[in-house]
């Protein structure tokens, strides 16, 4: 059953607002946070590659965002400020929210155990790719990049001071 549950939470939220994220980046953030172990148990798709490259990309990008705004404390209350209004825009305001209308249920889920769906087969691989996807994909890279820059320069500064070091005492 919980594997049924698992892959119908990620059928019903792939391809919808506001992320339009596809099944495979969601399978993916799934075993990212639930480690490989449960998600074998739960039957969720292993995504390729690409979609943990994404992944890393996505963890890069909110750690640097993260940082940076905590960084400064005028930037850290601009951006909680920001994020109150946006939050609300999209899930009261919004066509695919509430709509401005109040919510007509009970913040509450009680399970009908008569009720069963199939499980979701995947699709295969996608082609179609959301900007969230790209964002995460070009934050991998920048990620990377950065990385190797430091690397080389640490490199050069170490071997610079060995060779000076040898130099002298030498």
């Amino acid at each position: 059953m919980g594997a049924l549950l698992a892959n119908n939470i990620i059928k019903s939220i792939e391809n919808e607002p506001p992320t339009y994220e596809s099944s495979d980046m969601l399978s993916a953030s799934a075993r990212w946070l639930n480690g490989n172990a449960l998600s074998d148990a739960l039957n969720i798709p292993r995504p390729g590659l690409y979609y943990w490259v994404l992944m890393a990309g996505q963890c890069i990008f909110l750690a640097g965002m993260s940082y940076i705004y905590r960084s400064v404390p005028s930037w850290d209350k601009k951006k909680v400020a920001s994020l109150k209004k946006i939050l609300w825009m999209i899930v009261v305001e919004s066509k695919w929210g509430l709509n401005n209308k109040h919510a007509t249920f009970d913040f509450q889920y009680v399970p009908e155990y008569s009720t069963l769906t199939e499980l979701h087969e995947g699709k295969g691989p996608q082609i179609q790719r959301s900007r969230i996807e790209m964002r995460n994909l070009k934050a991998f890279f920048a990620g990377a990049a950065i990385l190797v820059v430091v690397s080389w320069c640490g490199w050069k500064v170490t071997s610079g001071i060995v060779h000076l070091s040898t130099k002298l005492f030498w």
